[in-house]
């Protein structure tokens, strides 16, 4: 759990070259399987799937760790916030950049933002991608509602996936203070849901988007 070793994450930020080669040793092969997966990205016509090719991928894994690593990175992480969420980010946008100058991707083609990057399904119809869409609005639209604390936890827990117990640490939680919020979350995730209409309303689209968030937001 890198984001447990404060250590290795201020040698980082630093440009120590040992706290470097660690990182690249735990994160390269993740970084390899988000790409490999495909992810998706914003267009003028909604959200479109990218799928990285393998000659493509070595490109994008090297231009990633060379953008991880570098001054501008390494000042803007502020040692606070879930580190591979940090880096698969960085890998998206690299990949993007990668595919652009081949001239595989519009030049128009943006990152989608982390909470619909993790309900995005590079696989789905165009129908179900635009559902999916529509469900990362109504997350964020949850999100503003809370508090700063709040937030962050919902954020590390639901959206970054870390554990109950990672995400309470980023708070300053013990386990059983993480337990509780997340249980206040959920609960105030269905209310949301109640008072938008959503589990009321009698139509397919209504379920399906709820179905997206929920299995998003109140699973684990």
């Amino acid at each position: 759990m890198l984001e447990h070793d404060r250590p290795l994450l201020e040698g980082y930020r630093r440009g120590d070259r040992a706290a470097l080669d660690v990182i690249y040793r735990r994160l390269s092969a993740p970084v390899l399987r988000a790409l490999s997966r495909g992810f998706g990205v914003r267009v003028s016509s909604g959200v479109s799937a990218v799928q990285v090719s393998p000659l493509d991928l070595d490109a994008a894994h090297q231009e990633t760790f060379m953008r991880v690593f570098s001054d501008s990175a390494r000042r803007h992480y502020d040692g606070l916030k879930p580190f591979e969420p940090y880096v698969l980010a960085i890998a998206r946008s690299a990949a993007i950049d990668v595919l652009r100058a081949q001239g595989k991707l519009h030049r128009e083609a943006l990152p989608l933002d982390e909470v619909a990057d993790a309900l995005f399904d590079p696989t789905a119809s165009p129908e179900a991608q635009a559902l999916q869409a529509e469900a990362s609005a109504m997350v964020q639209a949850f999100l503003s509602t809370l508090s700063p604390e709040d937030r962050t936890f919902a954020t590390a827990r639901f959206i970054d996936g870390l554990s109950q117990e990672r995400a309470g640490a980023l708070c300053g939680l013990s386990r059983q203070e993480a337990r509780t919020k997340e249980a206040k979350l959920k609960a105030r995730c269905l209310e949301h849901l109640t008072t938008k209409g959503f589990l009321d309303g009698p139509s397919v689209k209504s379920a399906l988007v709820t179905t997206l968030v929920l299995e998003l937001f109140l699973v684990g």
